[in-house]
């Protein structure tokens, strides 16, 4: 990549990185994506993203496409929501969330379902929820989260259902943690995350588990070694594995 960025929005589709939108060091929103291949080790620019440019968004990959929302651009925050094919290096719109806009909301992909929520916007953090159909290209909105409204929270699909918590408001950061159902479309209140509360790190779902990694900690700050988490779902159990 020529210039270094944060909060852009990654991927993996079929053994390669991409890396999309994100603010500059001119601390200005982007449109530019980058794919990474790490057999040449070699970073190459694509055609530019269509939609705002725009930073703290978020986006996953699935079924071979990738997808992407949400986020700040520069005097606004988002709510619109893409859909890219990496064969045709295209991107094509999907129908806007009827939602307020927000940006560093939950999103997570399961069961050709994207669960979008939490985040913030210009009056502050969100506790909404809404489930976007790839099918019928539909929004629904469901019941809030049980918790307060955050943003930059972590969120994994694991087993069955998909789950979202900690995060943070204002000075408050979060420990805690639900199950959406996604059969019955109901929130449950899980087990507190064992270890320090936290914030911003990555995370993602395998083989049925879920696991959190890195993140500031309760005072937004960094943490002195990279954390790794695996979460069982029908344990409701946190596991601490080797830091990275």
């Amino acid at each position: 990549m020529p210039v270094g960025k944060h909060h852009p929005v990654t991927f993996s589709i079929d053994g390669k990185g991409y890396a999309v939108t994100g603010t500059n060091s001119f601390n200005m929103p982007t449109d530019d994506v980058f794919q990474y291949d790490p057999v040449a080790n070699q970073w190459s620019e694509l055609n530019s993203f269509p939609g705002a440019d725009r930073s703290f968004a978020i986006g996953q990959a699935y079924n071979g496409k990738g997808y992407l929302g949400f986020g700040l651009s520069t005097n606004s925050f988002l709510n619109d929501i893409w859909e890219y094919d990496p064969t045709t290096d295209a991107w094509n719109i999907l129908t806007t969330c009827e939602c307020a806009s927000r940006r560093h909301p939950a999103f997570i992909i399961r069961d050709d379902k994207i669960y979008v929520g939490l985040g913030n916007d210009a009056g502050g953090d969100l506790d909404d929820w809404h489930i976007y159909d790839m099918i019928s290209d539909s929004w629904t909105q469901v019941n809030d989260i049980p918790g307060n409204g955050r943003h930059h929270p972590f969120m994994f699909a694991a087993g069955d259902h998909v789950y979202a918590g900690m995060g943070h408001s204002g000075q408050l950061v979060y420990d805690d943690w639900y199950k959406f159902n996604t059969s019955t479309a109901t929130w449950e209140t899980m087990t507190d995350f064992p270890g320090e509360s936290r914030v911003a790190g990555t995370q993602f779902g395998h083989q049925g588990k879920g696991y959190v990694l890195s993140g500031d900690g309760s005072n937004h700050d960094f943490m002195q070694t990279g954390e790794f988490w695996e979460y069982e779902p029908e344990m409701d159990s946190w596991s601490e594995l080797d830091p990275h």
